[in-house]
């Protein structure tokens, strides 16, 4: 009876123990409401528009700390809604006609064909590869181009109607 009881306890320490890193783990995928490359750093009170995990929320910039670069990236951190978060990563959202918006896993400018990209919506983590890419002549992904990607048995031929700035952050 009295081990029993022991280990009980011994369970509910260690659930303790890991509440706070459970309570405090937040990560967001956030896009800037403005339009990108408007500004190196968006300026505090800027607004971003949260893609996940609550699809449509807004989130108030009270500041952000640069790591000394000059630019928005990884390793900034950045204060919303008066929580602190670390930047992970930063780069484009593609807004597709398709009713997709994705992200690139690994962001390299120029050329996205053979590229992963995530989609962010409607079905959060879906992998998509990408495997042809129709530029509108400037050598960038961006809007009024057509993108075809492939994932979970589907393939689907895409209009790029908006790229925005994205973070994800884990605070």
């Amino acid at each position: 009876m009295i081990a029993q009881r022991y280990r009980l306890l011994l369970v509910a320490v260690a659930a303790l123990a890991l509440l706070p890193t459970v309570a405090f783990a937040q990560d967001k995928v956030l896009e800037l409401d403005n339009p990108p490359g408007r500004e190196p750093i968006p300026p505090d009170c800027s607004s971003w528009h949260e893609l996940w995990p609550a699809f449509c929320g807004i989130a108030h910039q009270d500041s952000l700390h640069d790591n000394g670069d000059g630019v928005l990236s990884a390793c900034d951190y950045i204060y919303l809604d008066g929580l602190r978060y670390h930047v992970d990563w930063v780069g484009p959202t593609y807004w597709l006609d398709c009713e997709l918006i994705l992200e690139p896993t690994d962001y390299q400018p120029g050329n996205p064909v053979c590229q992963m990209w995530i989609e962010i919506w409607p079905d959060y983590g879906q992998q998509w590869h990408v495997d042809q890419w129709q530029d509108n002549g400037n050598g960038v992904v961006d809007a009024c181009d057509f993108i075809t990607v492939s994932g979970g048995g589907e393939i689907w031929i895409c209009h790029v109607n908006e790229v925005r700035t994205n973070i994800r952050v884990t605070g």
